[in-house]
């Protein structure tokens, strides 16, 4: 046998295996192999990697982004099973708050993301929770029919029961599940596991502190409260790179942005439901310029509006109220109550810090708007359209 002629031949058939496992390689998509092969992270690497997979995408501000199992958001990670919708290694920030999330009898369907929303969807097509990637770490839970949701806590995460909420707390990281005062809510603490039956046609909702406002701690606490009460409407987080996420706590309540510049937001909102509600406003590293000796102003249906100093006041008022605590130029939390509804609007605006506070028109329009910006976000209802990235059962 020619020994040489054989060697040759094996040595170009490597060769050839070695060129065509590189063209499949570079022809692959990147991002569809990307955590291939991880296994159990906690949140503080999961956060670190996904950093690193955004940054090498180009990713900034809010948003999940997919590697296999895992998502990546620029505050929230997670890991979810395929097979059964189960999310496990639930983090904030860096800090493991859930070993897993599980909701019995649920017959996983899909999960579906768009933007800084994932969605959990059963066999029927029906969503039955919405995490969302914003500082509050929120996630809506939501179905017609009734179900137990299951919250294993992770090591040094601890669990006290309050009135309509349940206080979760771990070292940097302060997270509540709420549930209306209406409805017969049932709530479990049993070793590290928290249960809560949830009745049919409710809405459950766990939302943090927010990670990037940790000054206005009892403002927040104070929102929580309203949820509890069922009276905020809907929270809009605001932050890097014009990410926007909405989250809508009312099934009538409907929010479009018409404006969005470096000077000014403006929001239209309309509901079927005359009652009125508290809207909540987190600005982190938006649009919005502010210059030395320039303020954030609130307008209401083209009527300046001088706020009040104190968020425990726009609670209770009766008539409409605006609270903002401007921590830098960059960085605003505002709360707000709209005391009816019909239609609406509200504008958030850069002016100038001695501005007259008993103007009540409307400053002149700007020039021109930030591409991208003047569209329409809908929110009507729980039941958003998500879209974008795909992973079936």
């Amino acid at each position: 046998m020619n020994y040489r002629y054989v060697g040759g031949i094996f040595l170009t058939l490597l060769v050839m295996m070695l060129i065509a496992s590189n063209v499949v390689a570079l022809n692959s998509n990147p991002k569809a192999n990307m955590g291939v092969g991880m296994g159990p992270i906690d949140a503080s690497d999961m956060m670190q990697q996904g950093r690193d997979f955004r940054h090498e995408a180009g990713m900034q501000g809010m948003g999940f982004m997919n590697s296999g199992a895992h998502m990546f958001g620029n505050y929230v990670t997670f890991t979810i099973n395929d097979s059964t919708g189960e999310i496990s290694n639930y983090g904030i920030a860096e800090n493991t708050i859930f070993d897993s999330i599980t909701v019995d009898g649920l017959v996983f369907g899909e999960t579906q993301v768009w933007g800084s929303m994932t969605a959990i969807i059963d066999s029927d097509g029906k969503v039955i929770m919405q995490v969302h990637d914003n500082p509050a770490a929120v996630i809506n839970f939501i179905s017609s029919d009734a179900y137990t949701v299951n919250f294993d806590l992770a090591d040094g995460v601890t669990a006290t029961e309050e009135d309509n909420t349940v206080k979760i707390v771990s070292n940097e990281v302060e997270v509540y599940i709420v549930y209306p005062d209406e409805g017969s809510f049932e709530v479990d603490k049993s070793d590290d596991i928290v249960s809560v039956d949830v009745p049919e046609n409710s809405l459950m909702v766990v939302r943090a502190l927010p990670v990037n406002m940790p000054r206005l701690s009892q403002m927040n606490r104070l929102i929580v409260q309203e949820i509890a009460k069922n009276r905020v409407g809907a929270e809009v987080y605001l932050g890097m790179n014009g990410s926007m996420n909405m989250v809508n706590y009312s099934k009538h309540l409907r929010m479009q942005s018409e404006v969005m510049n470096t000077e000014r937001i403006r929001l239209r909102l309309n509901s079927t439901d005359p009652t009125g509600k508290i809207l909540s406003f987190n600005l982190d590293n938006t649009s919005l310029q502010l210059q030395e000796r320039e303020r954030l102003h609130i307008y209401y249906d083209n009527v300046s509006i001088n706020c009040i100093d104190n968020p425990e006041q726009v609670s209770i008022a009766t008539h409409f109220a605006c609270f903002i605590s401007q921590e830098s130029r960059s960085r605003a939390q505002i709360m707000i109550n709209v005391p009816e509804f019909s239609e609406h609007v509200i504008e958030i605006v850069v002016e100038e810090a001695e501005a007259e506070q008993t103007e009540t028109k409307m400053p002149a329009e700007p020039d021109s708007s930030v591409p991208g910006f003047v569209s329409v976000i809908a929110i009507s209802g729980l039941l958003m359209a998500v879209y974008f990235i795909r992973r079936k059962k």
